[in-house]
């Protein structure tokens, strides 16, 4: 019987080994399995790294972008209200010259307005000859304006002859007469 039993030992020493064996085949087996799933992922993971560097790249192109496109757009704000400022100020200015005008329309329709405008620009030209001694200046009006409020000291330099005009004082300032012929217009 001790024969049966160490065969029976035996036997199951056998079994054991064989379940061994085939359990240590079939760990060789998954652990085949895992290298070649391991290879697998090294290789995603190497190429999941080389997309993670060119996408940090491409992040920072895109930052870089992004801070230049935020300078132009500081930069576009700032001559946006430049130009805004500018255009109000122009639009002030028309609204008062067209003020202006108005005021001077309304002037000019009237006859006693004229008349008195006339009568201004006359004591205008008084007071530049008296400055002047009569002498006629250039006809600008900065110019008279300058002699007015004193600006221009030697206003006698400011001179500019009798401006091509043909009598000057009442002389003829040309030693030809000219003839002058007025036809009227045709007439139906």
């Amino acid at each position: 019987m001790k024969r049966v039993l160490s065969l029976a030992v035996l036997v199951l020493l056998v079994i054991a080994l064989v379940v061994v064996v085939l359990k240590t085949a079939a760990l060789k087996k998954q652990l085949a399995g895992l290298t070649v799933e391991k290879r697998g992922l090294a290789f995603s993971l190497t190429q999941r790294e080389a997309e993670l560097v060119g996408l940090n790249g491409k992040l920072q192109k895109l930052e870089e972008e992004y801070k230049l496109n935020r300078k132009k757009l500081e930069e576009s704000t700032s001559q946006n209200s430049a130009v805004k400022a500018e255009n109000n100020a122009l639009k002030e200015e028309i609204d008062s010259v067209t003020m202006e005008r108005d005021a001077l329309q309304a002037k000019f329709v009237s006859i006693p307005e004229l008349k008195k405008m006339i009568k201004e620009l006359k004591e205008k030209q008084r007071r530049v000859d008296r400055i002047l001694g009569n002498r006629r200046v250039a006809e600008k009006p900065e110019t008279i304006e300058a002699v007015i409020s004193g600006k221009i000291k030697n206003a006698r330099k400011l001179v500019i002859g009798n401006q091509g005009y043909i009598i000057k004082d009442g002389q003829p300032t040309y030693k030809t007469s000219v003839v002058i012929d007025v036809e009227p217009a045709f007439v139906r």
